[in-house]
């Protein structure tokens, strides 16, 4: 059981997101560290471009319109000068870009997971969001897995990037299930917007998840059911069809 974030009844087949878990560490010598310097920047540059990809291809759609704020949000922390000058300077302690990146990650969610107000506590995930985008681009790994989703799809992740969610095709995604989250984040204000159940929160819902493993989510208690029996399918899809 989860935080059921966005109300409905998901039933449909598991598409596990795998995203980048394992960042890439090295040494550099001395004369590889403006090499690196340059490739953490280049990586910020390229971060901003897909960004301002999505925000072209949301603006043209009224139901997310108002949420193109979260994307500014987003371009805004790949500016913030905290991220960018811990990282540079971790990198000229010979620490190669992708490790200088995400210990400078970890030191500033921990800055967040300290702060009493609930609603600034989760915007840590939109400094996670920026920061897998990140990695991956430092890692080379071009990440096209939600345009493979097929029709009637769970999308299992260890965290959904409001990006992400705003990109989803809403007539083959039926829900999504996430190990991270909270009632307030942005991933599950847009998932409301686009009438996706959610249920965020599962802590490590995607170590026991596998594609194509039949699943079903309550959105509104936070229920997921893998592998449901017959009768658990057949009154579930009875509250779905009475929703």
């Amino acid at each position: 059981v989860g935080l059921g974030v966005s109300p409905g009844i998901g039933i449909g087949r598991v598409c596990l997101l795998n995203r980048l878990y394992h960042v890439a560490e090295w040494e550099p010598e001395e004369s590889e560290v403006e090499g690196e310097i340059l490739r953490f920047r280049e990586a910020l540059n390229e971060a901003a471009t897909q960004l301002r990809e999505v925000k072209q291809k949301v603006a043209s759609q009224p139901h997310l319109r108002e949420h193109i704020y979260i994307l500014d949000t987003h371009l805004l922390i790949l500016e913030d000068e905290m991220l960018v000058s811990s990282t540079e300077l971790l990198i000229r302690q010979k620490i190669n870009a992708e490790r200088a990146l995400d210990q400078t990650l970890k030191k500033l969610r921990l800055m967040f997971e300290n702060i009493d107000d609930d609603y600034l506590r989760e915007r840590s995930s939109d400094l996670d969001a920026v920061g897998q985008r990140l990695l991956m681009i430092l890692s080379g790994i071009d990440d096209t897995t939600l345009e493979m989703v097929k029709g009637k799809s769970l999308i299992a992740a260890h965290d959904l990037s409001p990006a992400d969610t705003m990109q989803l095709d809403r007539s083959k995604v039926v829900g999504f299930l996430t190990d991270r989250g909270g009632k307030t984040s942005h991933t599950a204000i847009l998932a409301r917007s686009l009438g996706i159940p959610a249920v965020v929160g599962l802590e490590s819902a995607t170590t026991v998840v596998d594609s194509e493993m039949s699943a079903i989510i309550d959105g509104t208690t936070g229920v997921v059911v893998l592998n449901p029996s017959e009768e658990t399918f057949r009154e579930y899809l009875k509250r779905k069809l009475a929703f």
